[in-house]
């Protein structure tokens, strides 16, 4: 819970900070932008349940909980642009006795549709790469596993701040299947991200 906490605060300072640089709207939008982007998402199946000492408990899930990730955007356009970035996604939940971490590597690439000055819809896919089940102490009876790697597809929609700061609400469909076998879960999932733009 920390961590997130943290990780919260650490988008906040991030996305205030850029805010408050100075934008001057008489110079030219670039046609290649590069950019960071950070956030949360939740949703998917549930792949374990951390007890802690004070009663309190969280959730590992198949579609949670902190992407980051960097990519470069390209405007064709005045309407239409193609974005295309790497990512890390990362669940987990654990104490200094032990933890349950779901790990993998998103590639993604979407095309947006610019429907006002503020804001853009985009369509596109995800591939993603090298999922990994770990735990370790006394969370290692959670299992440990290596899942097949997965495309799935994302739909979103993306508010702009100015030229520098974007905030992501988005939703992705995809699953899981476990290396060898046929069983499968949902990793499916909604999103809120924000990005800089440089």
């Amino acid at each position: 819970m920390k961590k997130t906490a943290f990780a919260a605060a650490l988008a906040i300072a991030m996305l205030g900070s850029a805010q408050a640089q100075n934008t001057n709207s008489d110079v030219p939008e670039k046609q290649t932008r590069f950019f960071l982007q950070m956030g949360f998402t939740g949703g998917g199946d549930k792949i374990a349940t951390i007890h802690y000492t004070d009663g309190s408990k969280g959730d590992v899930t198949f579609g949670s909980l902190i992407q980051l990730g960097a990519g470069v955007d390209y405007r064709i356009n005045e309407t239409y642009s193609v974005q295309a970035s790497i990512n890390d996604h990362l669940s987990s939940e654990g104490a200094d006795n032990g933890s349950v971490r779901f790990t993998r590597f998103p590639l993604e690439v979407l095309g947006y549709y610019k429907v006002s000055p503020q804001w853009r819809i985009g369509a596109g896919a995800r591939f993603v790469m090298g999922p990994n089940l770990k735990s370790r102490g006394a969370a290692s009876g959670m299992g440990n596993g290596d899942f097949d790697n997965t495309v799935g597809g994302i739909v979103e929609a993306e508010y702009a701040f100015g030229r520098n700061i974007g905030l992501k609400l988005r939703y992705v469909a995809e699953k899981y299947k476990v290396s060898g076998t046929s069983f499968t879960s949902s990793g499916n999932h909604v999103g809120l991200i924000g990005a800089y733009y440089f």
